[in-house]
């Protein structure tokens, strides 16, 4: 059992226990949620400071992408809470710059943050999530456009007063835009993936060996790429990345991209890699570019791969359907003449060869025209389906295989039982069906009940399967001649003929 596999019931159950712990305490609860919320804002911030920024130059930023994914999964009514706790940290990190800029960040990073939270479907499940009807073109259009333009104007225009930085309005503006965009287009999705329950099965043990090999594989290839003297080879990722799309799906790529992200942003801003030889800001702006190309890429291949999926799982199914109908009856559910005959030929054969007894019983609905001229093929139908459901429930040992016979007669196969045995089976049947009290007013017991011939013999050489459903059939008609609703078999009705002839 993988680790994943270990984890996941377990913060399932903690998750159910923070759920009923807040509902008792809800004072409680929003605290909860602005301190925890917080302080990943926080963590989050610090670390994308670290990693994508070097000189006033950022090559992304994370941080709302991956609050837009914690918002997605999250109940509408919680978002004040986040936002509180998001704005509190975030006022006290800049604190020490301009009021102006402190302002502008916060409220630009709260309206990108609503509007791609707005404008996305809720977060149901990846492979959900990732089939909604046109959420490629949502996904592009709000999240990673507009939202990045609209509030990049207030944030441009506060930095471009202050002396200090040099820069101006509109080169600003565009440093914002796409810094954030691809924030969004990379982070989005791997904050949605890491929160989905499904991508644990990616790290389930028998999917490990397979997911950390591609990862370190497409890893290891991307760093050496990205850290080594500038030569424009940066497409040899896409076959890599393509092969991770198929095999691993939305999950795997995204991890991948975001992989490539941290690998890639390091050896830009040092002037390394593929883009390394062009000069700044342009290395980062084409860096963007072939990021976001990457992520956008995997968004159509894994949704025809979950398409493709959605197909294979349902021609399968059809086929078992078909399959099921093939060897069932349609009304009772049970196995039906054609695959009776199959299976008694088999076990016939194997009994011959090991020298072990077969036995079979045959069940008839009493008076079974006259219930349906009475109540009709409605109430006959579901008087069949009820006898079915009592054989099912009666004859379950392994092995045993209970059929539709035809129109009110079933039969059951019981491989090495005797005599004996089908005996007290058949009785204990034809008990609980009388049990049922289904009313026959046309019967001369005024309910339904049956009557069982029963048989079993040791095959040998030279003898037919037919010959042992014979047998069972004249027990059937001594059942039936002697005042049905019994069990009854061959011998029965020989034993009478000598009593009478004696």
């Amino acid at each position: 059992m993988g680790l994943a596999t270990k984890i996941q019931p377990r913060l399932r159950s903690f998750e159910a226990r923070v759920r009923i712990w807040g509902r008792r305490r809800p004072l409680l609860q929003t605290i909860a949620i602005v301190l925890v919320s917080g302080l990943v804002y926080g963590i989050a911030f610090r670390l994308a400071i670290s990693t994508f920024l070097r000189d006033n130059l950022s090559v992304c930023w994370p941080i709302v992408g991956l609050q837009v994914a914690f918002f997605l999964r999250t109940p509408r009514r919680f978002w004040p809470q986040m936002i509180t706790g998001m704005v509190i940290v975030q006022v006290t990190l800049e604190w020490s710059q301009p009021i102006d800029q402190v302002v502008s960040d916060t409220v630009s990073d709260v309206a990108e943050l609503l509007i791609a939270a707005y404008c996305l479907p809720p977060l149901n499940g990846v492979s959900r999530w990732i089939k909604e009807r046109g959420l490629l073109k949502r996904f592009i259009v709000w999240p990673a456009l507009l939202g990045p333009a609209i509030t990049g104007f207030p944030v441009a225009a506060a930095y471009s007063r202050d002396l200090d930085l040099h820069v101006s309005y509109w080169p600003y503006w565009a440093r914002w835009f796409t810094g954030d965009a691809i924030g969004i287009v990379l982070w989005l999705p791997l904050g949605v993936i890491l929160i989905s329950r499904e991508t644990y099965a990616l790290f389930a043990w028998k999917n490990l060996s397979r997911t950390l090999g591609l990862l370190g594989t497409f890893s290891l290839v991307g760093w050496a790429l990205f850290n080594y003297k500038p030569t424009p080879i940066a497409f040899l990722l896409m076959p890599f990345l393509l092969l991770i799309a198929f095999k691993l799906g939305f999950s795997g790529s995204a991890i991948a991209v975001n992989i490539l992200s941290i690998v890639s942003a390091k050896g830009t801003l040092h002037r390394l890699g593929p883009f390394g030889s062009i000069q700044e800001p342009y290395s980062v702006t084409a860096l963007q570019a072939f990021l976001a190309v990457s992520m956008l890429m995997c968004f159509p291949v894994s949704i025809l791969q979950l398409e493709r999926d959605d197909f294979e799982r349902e021609t399968r199914e059809a086929y078992e359907r078909m399959e099921k109908l093939a060897i069932s009856d349609g009304l009772t559910g049970l196995a039906n003449r054609r695959r009776f005959d199959d299976i008694f030929d088999q076990e016939w054969r194997r009994a011959m060869r090991e020298g072990e007894p077969v036995g079979v019983m045959m069940i008839d609905v009493d008076s079974f025209k006259l219930f349906n001229d009475f109540y009709g093929h409605l109430a006959g139908d579901q008087c069949l389906r009820n006898i079915a459901d009592s054989i099912r429930s009666t004859v379950n040992r392994a092995g045993d295989l209970p059929a539709r016979f035809g129109g009110e007669e079933f039969v059951v196969l019981m491989p090495g039982t005797d005599l004996f045995g089908v005996l007290q089976v058949a009785e204990v049947l034809r008990y609980r069906i009388e049990l049922l009290r289904l009313e026959h007013k046309r019967s001369l017991h005024q309910i339904v009940t049956v009557s069982v011939g029963c048989w079993s013999a040791i095959p040998k050489i030279g003898t037919l399967p037919a010959s042992l459903i014979e047998a069972a059939d004249q027990g059937l008609y001594s059942a039936k001649l002697n005042g049905r609703n019994r069990v009854s078999t061959i011998s029965a009705e020989i034993e009478e003929a000598a009593v009478r002839a004696s």
